[in-house]
């Protein structure tokens, strides 16, 4: 799909005007949206409350909560540098903000009236990224790397309220081609693949102040 894209845009750009001599370095602004995959698993350990539980004393007895894939929105600040006539050197640093929570039943519950809950969310983290770019007119390729990482919340719900018994913060790196259109000198649109322990995807708007 992505070589398919990338030979529609070398196409394309043969009927436009050359943009490459227009090149600048600046800061510019981005916004989009990235769907990660945290495939992270927490086993929680029994309230301390609920000590008549089977196995309450044994570390992780109260079973696993799991996140999987995230949809992201992405929002940031970065720098571009032209590395001669066609090619490119960007860096970008941001927030993400969506994420998801989970909820599960704990693995020695023996209530059927009053379930004991077990949560794990990921609502937010930030980004860094950087790339390399050659550009055909007004469209570009390349590749990049990304570093993300996600504040991930373990614990109970409790009466309706979240009692959070780990907290911490889950790093995601992946690496992959890119693609994107310079409507102008100011506005792009870029298209990603990233590729890590799975493939994660994303699609921003660049505007250069």
């Amino acid at each position: 799909m992505l070589m398919t894209m990338v030979a529609v845009g070398a196409t394309a750009a043969a009927t436009l005007p050359t943009s490459a001599q227009e090149l600048r370095a600046g800061f510019r602004a981005v916004a989009g949206y990235q769907n990660l995959d945290l495939d992270y698993e927490f086993f929680h350990d029994t309230h301390p409350d609920d000590f008549s539980l089977p196995n309450a004393t044994v570390p992780g007895s109260a079973g696993p909560t799991h996140l999987g894939r995230l949809n992201l929105a992405a929002i940031g600040v970065g720098y571009e540098a032209p590395l001669g006539r066609s090619f490119s050197f960007n860096v970008d640093v941001g927030g993400l903000l969506g994420g998801d929570r989970v909820t599960e039943r704990a693995a020695n519950d023996i209530d059927p009236d009053s379930p004991n809950l077990l949560y794990s969310e990921a609502r937010y983290g930030f980004f860094a990224a950087a790339g390399v770019a050659y550009h055909i007119k007004k469209f570009y390729v390349g590749a990049g790397a990304q570093l993300a990482g996600l504040y991930v919340d373990d614990g109970w719900v409790r009466s309706g309220h979240d009692q959070s018994q780990h907290s911490g913060m889950e790093l995601v790196p992946t690496g992959g081609p890119k693609i994107g259109y310079m409507f102008d000198e100011e506005w792009s649109l870029e298209a990603t693949a990233q590729f890590g322990h799975s493939v994660s995807f994303g699609v921003q708007v660049r505007w250069r102040f």
